[in-house]
């Protein structure tokens, strides 16, 4: 099958002007035998460059084609053999005494046999590949001619002994699977932000309009994503991870971290925390709950997350620490670590699960801290070790009652007695911890409405989200920071909307509650408002001083409220320290 000579200057002159990636054009009014040509587009390497190609070019019309360099003909004969349907390999290569290419060849990637010496071994771990190689003597060859400095075509051989394939299957031969640098481009950054691969491919063949369309294979991605990773820690992992948080440090000018090493030059255990975080601690640093978690990165190394509750009774976080183990020795190496960052300010009250070696380290480093032990923790550990109906509910019931230490002691003894658990070991135990978690002995000290490490536990969760147990220490931390941004996202919304719009007032105390909804953030205004919900319920017929078995120091009155809702209310008022009960 022949071309017009229209034709064929129309595709010489192509050849000439396009590099890498040029296009063979033909317009269709210049076209004598339309069977010559494929009639559809094709998008060549995923690139989305739209071409169309040659299928039925003879042996001579290739002869006389010439080449600017030598990368236009082996994309020349690449483009060739997906319309054939065969893929290529580079084989042959020469060059002259001064070291410069002056011929190139390309094969059929069927070219030749496979070696016996990978067939015949018996040591073989593996099922062998299937055999692909059937001696194709298929090629391309270009040499440099030194005249006029263009590339010609030296030998071609069109035949193959194998079939070839169809076009829809062009897509799993190997020379015409590409990923082109806009398709890396856009897998790099929808792998940082958490896609997964196989999604990834998904959405690129959804782009591309079908699995034949889009270039490359799942494994393409695979390999490309496997070796972005070797290149980005090509020096070690934890000299990778130290890198950007070095990077950080000198765009975030009070950027801290901190880590130390083992006996054996490893990485042990790494502290850091951004600006933000610090500045957070210093507004609302007063509640500091941390707890551990594990199979967050490849080393499943422990990561303690330290956090607090701000404003807006979110959830915010003051830093983050990976361990290399959870012993005493390195639970203090946090804490002095995690003060040295917030300026040596130390917390008024913790929160903790109740581990050992983190109770032994706050003791040490946090000695005038109200220590905390988490109440979920606490009753779950009451179900375990106690196997009596109701206990646990019983248990919560003596944990968060109202009434001062001597009618804990008089209800938790009774308790005991009336259940039996004077010999139970995890009673008495629990009972020598009475201070740290009952709440009449810790009354009057600041939470922020926090009993357990609910919001550690919940952070945890929201961090697996973008933590894999695969992931290396470098995207680890990489990682940890989308999440972060994610979470001060919500915390902008909520100062946003608390700026901007004002609540719909609901009670009688109007002006109070106007008031408040001017001072507080959109969430402390709402717990204030069932405060003034509660407050409604009393008025004023009378006020008088206490008896005299009030104590002389201190200036106490009382208010007589009258009856509402059929019930006879007293409420106290002792000024001397703030507290206000009512009965």
């Amino acid at each position: 099958m022949t071309l017009s000579n229209s034709v064929y200057l129309q595709m010489m002159q192509s050849v000439k002007e396009k590099t890498i990636k040029r296009e063979f054009e033909v317009k269709e009014e210049d076209v004598v035998n339309d069977d010559a040509f494929i009639g559809g587009t094709y998008h060549l390497g995923g690139n989305g460059l739209k071409e169309k190609v040659l299928k039925g070019i003879s042996d001579e019309e290739v002869y006389k084609l010439q080449f600017d360099c030598i990368d236009e003909a082996g994309t020349f004969y690449n483009m060739l053999a997906k319309v054939a349907g065969f893929s290529i390999r580079k084989d042959d290569l020469k060059r002259d005494k001064n070291g410069d290419i002056i011929s190139r060849k390309w094969v059929c990637s069927r070219e030749g046999q496979r070696a016996t010496k990978f067939i015949e071994n018996d040591k073989r771990q593996r099922e062998p590949r299937s055999l692909s190689r059937v001696g194709c003597e298929a090629a391309f060859r270009v040499g440099l001619n030194r005249k006029d400095g263009k590339w010609i075509v030296k030998e071609f051989i069109g035949d193959h002994n194998h079939n070839l394939v169809d076009a829809i299957n062009t897509q799993f031969l190997r020379s015409h699977r590409t990923i082109s640098n806009p398709d890396k481009a856009q897998v790099d950054v929808l792998r940082k932000v958490g896609v997964k691969t196989t999604q990834i491919m998904d959405y690129m063949v959804k782009q591309s309009g079908g699995h034949e369309h889009v270039g490359f294979t799942q494994k393409d991605i695979y390999n490309h994503v496997d070796a972005m990773r070797r290149s980005e820690i090509k020096d070690g992992d934890a000299e990778a991870a130290l890198a950007y948080l070095c990077g950080k440090a000198e765009m975030d000018s009070s950027f801290f971290y901190k880590f130390n090493i083992d006996e054996e030059s490893r990485l042990a255990n790494l502290f850091w925390a951004d600006s933000t975080a610090r500045m957070d601690y210093a507004c609302f640093g007063d509640v500091l709950a941390f707890d551990t978690t594990y199979r967050t990165n490849a080393y499943k190394k422990p990561l303690v997350v330290l956090v607090g509750v701000n404003h807006h009774h979110q959830t915010v976080v003051f830093g983050c620490a990976l361990l290399i183990d959870e012993s005493v020795g390195t639970y203090e190496w946090v804490l002095e670590t995690f003060l040295e960052a917030m300026m040596n300010k130390k917390p008024i009250s913790v929160v903790t699960d109740g581990d050992k070696a983190m109770r032994k380290a706050i003791k040490k480093l946090l000695p005038d801290t109200c220590h905390r032990l988490c109440s979920w923790h606490l009753q779950r550990n009451a179900f375990t070790n106690v196997h009596i109906k109701d206990f646990s509910s019983i248990f919560a019931r003596c944990m968060f009652m109202r009434g001062n230490e001597a009618e804990f002691e008089k209800v938790w003894h009774e308790m005991v007695a009336n259940l039996g658990l004077n010999e139970n070991r995890w009673v008495t135990e629990i009972y020598g911890k009475r201070k740290r978690w009952a709440e009449a002995y810790l009354r009057g000290n600041f939470f922020g409405g926090m009993r357990t490490t609910q919001r550690c536990e919940s952070m945890n969760a929201y961090l697996n989200r973008f933590l894999k147990i695969r992931l290396r220490l470098y995207e680890f931390v990489q990682q940890f920071d989308r999440a972060i941004m994610r979470i001060r996202q919500n915390e902008a919304k909520a100062e946003f909307e608390s700026n901007n719009s004002s609540p719909v007032l609901s009670t009688k105390l109007s002006i109070i509650e106007n008031h408040a909804a001017t001072v507080y953030t959109k969430e402390s205004f709402l717990k204030f408002r069932e405060e003034m919900k509660n407050a409604e319920l009393f008025f004023v017929v009378g006020l008088g001083m206490l008896g005299e078995h009030l104590s002389n120091d201190r200036s106490d009155m009382y208010i007589d409220c009258g009856e509402l809702n059929n019930l006879k209310i007293t409420m106290e008022c002792a000024c001397a320290d703030s507290r206000i009960s009512a009965t």
